[in-house]
């Protein structure tokens, strides 16, 4: 069972990720995140950047249909979600680490924040990621706590850390639960 602060973030998560607001995720939303991007950095079509972009959003799309679409009509509703993640959550707990596939998803993920291809996410680049999920705010403060070594930039061993972190944590405090929320818990 999940509690409260569990629920909350990862539905925080379904939200963002719900491009449409339709109450469902689809490859649809996940296409308009990039979308967003590809217009902010007036790319066009045929741009390697923007087919690296929307290819890194369609893997993670396909394994997170594959992992959580139970019932296999295409879609991720909130219930298919939660239950996702509670399972996954438990797992995590229990092992000590994600599954291979959801770290799989981690590394799309952090294919499609790399808009340049320098192998790191830097806070600009983190923060057109925010905006294109419709996060406001200065993502200073949650990309600084992110940033582990303090370097300025962000690696996928890092974000491999927050992932587990997401994953098992409760403390609102923890990089792994601001990091993909974008919002650094005041005080």
């Amino acid at each position: 069972m999940l509690n409260d602060s569990f629920t909350d973030k990862f539905l925080a998560v379904f939200y963002s990720l719900d491009a449409d607001g339709n109450g469902t995720i689809e490859f649809d939303d996940f296409a308009s995140h990039a979308h967003y991007i590809k217009k902010e950095q007036n790319w066009g079509d045929d741009d390697p950047r923007w087919l690296k972009l929307i290819n890194a959003k369609q893997s993670a799309w396909e394994k997170i249909k594959a992992h959580v679409d139970l019932n296999n009509d295409g879609v991720v509703s909130k219930d298919e979600w939660l239950t996702f993640c509670e399972k996954s959550r438990d797992a995590v707990k229990a092992t000590g680490e994600p599954a291979q596939w959801k770290r799989d998803i981690f590394r799309s993920l952090f294919q499609s924040l790399d808009l340049n291809g320098d192998g790191v996410i830097s806070p600009e680049e983190y923060g057109l990621h925010l905006r294109s999920i419709g996060v406001t705010g200065d993502p200073n403060p949650a990309f600084n706590r992110a940033d582990a070594n303090g370097d300025g930039h962000l690696t996928f061993e890092e974000l491999d850390e927050m992932m587990l972190q997401w994953w098992v944590s409760d403390d609102p405090n923890d990089p792994g639960n601001c990091f993909f929320s974008g919002k650094v818990p005041a005080g």
